[in-house]
């Protein structure tokens, strides 16, 4: 693999690892705001995910991954049942993740990691 000293790895809830590379930008969990907010992102996710189990898509696949990445892939069912893919997300203005947002129900305290997230796939 090119560049292997640029993935960077960490182990989250329940022994998964989540892996990033460098090339797309800083890894969020060394950031402050990632930090101060990983117990209760974690207890939230499990929440979300409760309430949108039933919600996902067969197609998660992809979107789900990239979400994961980030702790994000308790949304990407509604994401998804709501037209979202990760093409037409990458072109969303900041207007229209807001109201991206706004239509998935994002808890407040995933608003900053979700613009993290996208910002990275751009």
């Amino acid at each position: 693999e090119a560049e292997p000293h640029l993935w960077r790895s960490k182990v989250g809830p329940g022994g998964r690892t989540f892996w990033h590379h460098l090339s797309v930008g800083p890894v969020p969990w060394d950031e402050g705001e990632e930090l101060r907010h990983e117990a209760s992102l974690n207890e939230d996710l499990g929440q979300v995910a409760a309430e949108t189990a039933d919600t996902r898509s067969p197609r998660s696949g992809r979107l789900g991954a990239l979400l994961s990445n980030w702790g994000l892939g308790a949304y990407a069912g509604p994401l998804e049942r709501d037209g979202y893919d990760p093409e037409s997300m990458r072109a969303l203005s900041d207007v229209e993740v807001g109201e991206m947002l706004t239509v998935v129900g994002c808890k407040p305290e995933h608003i900053l990691t979700f613009h993290k997230a996208l910002d990275s796939w751009r």
